[in-house]
């Protein structure tokens, strides 16, 4: 699996200010957070990604923002990407296997979303 193998996920939350967003898609490399508040680009954060009954802290950069009146990916909602900066090795083979299993069973199909640059 590589960082950028991208799968699209609908039961992946981000803990952010005590608020779970939903994540639209979840990578080795980073993840999409769907909000109507996007952060500022470039802004480093720290996170808590909740899939598969496991919480993973990150520490991530913006890389990227979806602006709901000028979206550089129309077929993405209100956002931001981001890039993931730091995570734990524990966490991070956690993240590798929970990515694996969904991508062998039905529905875990990747995004085939391109990762702005």
């Amino acid at each position: 699996m590589k960082s950028r193998d991208r799968l699209t996920v609908d039961d992946a939350r981000c803990m952010l200010d005590g608020e779970g967003l939903p994540i639209k898609n979840l990578s080795l490399g980073g993840f999409f957070v769907a909000t109507d508040r996007p952060l500022i680009l470039g802004q480093i954060v720290a996170l808590r990604v909740l899939v598969a009954d496991r919480e993973i802290p990150v520490v991530g950069k913006v890389a990227w923002v979806n602006e709901r009146d000028t979206p550089r990916q129309p077929a993405m909602p209100p956002g931001f990407g981001v890039a993931i900066t730091r995570i734990e090795l524990g966490d991070k083979l956690a993240l590798v296997e929970i990515l694996r299993r969904r991508s062998r069973r039905p529905g875990g199909t990747p995004s085939g979303t391109p990762v702005p640059r």
